[in-house]
């Protein structure tokens, strides 16, 4: 073989050779879009509290008790809103932001966001009963799960945080069942 052909051969198998390197899959990074996000929860919470305050207006002059009762329910709806669902959510955001920021390398980002996650679901343990309370002590644990991880185990975080994602999503899509 001249050197010209022992040259076209070498690039030639250097060419199959990074080209097969190149065909390994490579992981993709998990991204919140993929997990089904979904407000349903929230849209039959807000209807159930519109639907007891229709009624209420409808009893009002016939049967005040009975729309006293009405507006009750109607709070109680609201109540479970304001004091589980929108900290859950504010709680599911902040993780996926935190996951974001992991991906850009911005471990401060990650603190910070962890922390809010921290909060609201503290806030929402406030006035939750035992099931709801379990439920998020989990979740706790699996905050301070990360944040350790940032400082031992980087390798473990990115899992970590779209764990946490998961389970706040989770939290709000099965709520009805852990809320009552």
């Amino acid at each position: 073989m001249n050197a010209v052909g022992k040259c076209g051969f070498g690039a030639v198998v250097g060419i199959l050779l990074v080209g097969a390197g190149g065909c390994r899959e490579r992981p993709t990074p998990w991204s919140p879009m993929e997990s089904e996000v979904t407000t349903g929860w929230l849209r039959r919470e807000t209807a159930e509290a519109e639907r007891w305050v229709a009624a209420a207006r409808e009893q009002l002059v016939r049967d005040p008790s009975a729309a006293s009762a009405s507006l009750d329910k109607a709070r109680a709806s609201l109540r479970k809103l304001s004091s589980y669902y929108l900290p859950v959510l504010e709680a599911r955001e902040r993780a996926y932001n935190a996951y974001w920021f992991f991906q850009q390398s911005d471990t401060g980002g990650v603190t910070r966001e962890l922390e809010r996650v921290e909060t609201e679901l503290l806030n929402a343990a406030k006035s939750r009963g035992e099931p709801e309370a379990r439920e998020i002590r989990v979740t706790l644990e699996q905050v301070t799960a990360a944040r350790v991880a940032l400082d031992t185990s980087p390798q473990s975080v990115s899992h970590l945080l779209e764990s946490l994602a998961r389970r706040l999503n989770t939290m709000l899509v099965k709520g009805e069942l852990i809320v009552k």
